[in-house]
């Protein structure tokens, strides 16, 4: 009976030792299903029976390869591994897959170097329940996909170049200083999620196509967020949606926060939507838009700057608790702020005195601090703000033939003091005389 057991803990011992491997390349150039390039120990002669699995560590040193322009492919559609390190590699390699539908599972930590070419084309998942992993890609760009789906804790520990979709499923991630780039960042699921934004800068450089809701194309998000067991830390991190369609989309309960928010494109319309207005969505920075927005949600921010020339709409019954409002227009640039309910409120609470130009609005209620509006066009219902008219002016045509849009043509007086306009504003009155 003895002897038996002590067997079967010899069996399990070695079963365990096969499972928990650390995996050494060797050879140059190969494939990572070719089990002749792994070795038991760095430059080896001893490989192991089978390919990296979920629980090896992998090794690329420098035992590794033997020339420059050495190659390791993925040509299947699945690989596997623990920690991955590249530490000490030597003739500057190159690890690639072959296709865009290659999903590459690392369970642990992954360590890169500067000295190496990383042209993996498919989808990176992350899978582990780990805390204190590491993640430093040393500059390079990741792949088509990159998948946070585990309940363990990342450290992102570089930047982040994601040619299609960066996607957290579950799991605890914590950005820290990182530069992170991407058309999409979505987290649409049911498991449990604590996103810790830190000093990130994104950059988030495309709108994604879902017609999960309203069925057709038109709906689509840059940023798309399903509250449900989702909580996030803006800190100082910075969001810069540059597509001209950017949208930020939140759906179910959950707390979202997120720094500052720019959509930075001169043209276009964007829009942040709160899904039947269950979420909590904050800001920590400045919210600001460079194009027509509408904005439906209640939030809290601190600075919300609009640009002249553009249309904003607010949720009706909304609440936007802030610092303050920039909204600096111009005579021919007046700039629209409504709520999207003709007649319904939208409730501004500042903590800072606002002054605003050349503006337009309706439906804006402000309370907290004072507000005054120079300039203003009135459609009503605008309470809590001293209204200061905006006054009309005569216009002179001088110059002959010309396109109506020309400043060059327009004059303050008969002597052709030219006004500089880029076009004419409703207050304006236009004369064509002889001088």
């Amino acid at each position: 009976m003895q002897i038996h057991r002590t067997l079967i803990c010899l069996i399990l011992l070695s079963t365990f030792r096969l499972s928990a491997a650390d995996y050494y390349w060797v050879g140059g150039s190969g494939d990572w299903a070719d089990i002749s390039h792994w070795a038991t120990a760095s430059g080896g002669s001893n490989t192991h029976p089978q390919t990296p699995t979920a629980n090896d560590n992998v090794f690329f040193d420098g035992n590794s390869f033997t020339s420059t322009g050495n190659i390791v492919t993925i040509n299947g559609t699945i690989a596997n591994c623990k920690n991955m390190s590249w530490e000490g590699a030597r003739f500057n390699p190159t690890f690639r897959s072959t296709s865009l539908l290659t999903n590459f599972q690392i369970y642990g930590s992954v360590k890169l170097i500067p000295a190496m070419t990383f042209n993996y084309a498919g989808i990176i998942t992350f899978l582990s329940s780990d805390t204190g992993i590491s993640l430093d890609f040393a500059g390079h760009r990741q792949g088509d996909k990159v998948i946070f789906n585990g309940n363990g804790a990342w450290d992102i520990d570089s930047d982040l170049f994601i040619n299609n979709e960066l996607n957290i499923l579950s799991g605890t991630i914590h950005f820290k200083n990182s530069k992170v780039s991407t058309p999409y960042l979505l987290s649409k699921s049911s498991g449990i999620r604590r996103v810790y934004f830190e000093n990130a800068q994104f950059t988030i450089t495309g709108t994604s196509k879902d017609s999960a809701y309203f069925g057709y194309e038109l709906n689509q998000y840059s940023i798309d967020i399903f509250g449900s067991n989702f909580q996030s830390f803006g800190g100082t991190s910075t969001f810069d949606v540059t597509d001209p369609r950017g949208k930020l989309f939140v759906k179910l309960n959950g707390l979202v926060e997120l720094g500052s928010l720019i959509f930075s494109n001169a043209t276009g319309t964007s829009e942040i939507l709160n899904y039947e207005l269950k979420s909590s969505l904050s800001f920590t920075g400045n919210v600001t838009f460079n194009h027509n927005t509408n904005f439906l949600s209640s939030a809290n921010l601190k600075t919300l700057r609009l640009s002249p020339g553009y249309v904003y709409n607010f949720v009706e019954n909304g609440q936007y608790n802030l610092n303050n409002i920039e909204a600096m227009g111009s005579c021919t640039k007046m700039t629209l702020m409504s709520s999207v309910s003709a007649g319904t409120a939208v409730r501004f609470v500042t903590k800072q005195a606002t002054t605003t130009d050349f503006i337009t609005m309706r439906d804006i209620h402000l309370s907290g601090a004072a507000g005054t509006a120079n300039n203003v066009i009135d459609l009503g219902n605008n309470i809590g703000w001293t209204l200061n008219a905006k006054t009309t002016a005569n216009l002179y045509w001088v110059g002959g033939s010309g396109n109506w849009s020309q400043g060059i043509h327009w004059a303050t007086t008969r002597a052709k003091e030219f006004t500089g306009l880029r076009q004419v504003g409703e207050r304006h009155q236009v004369v064509f005389r002889q001088l």
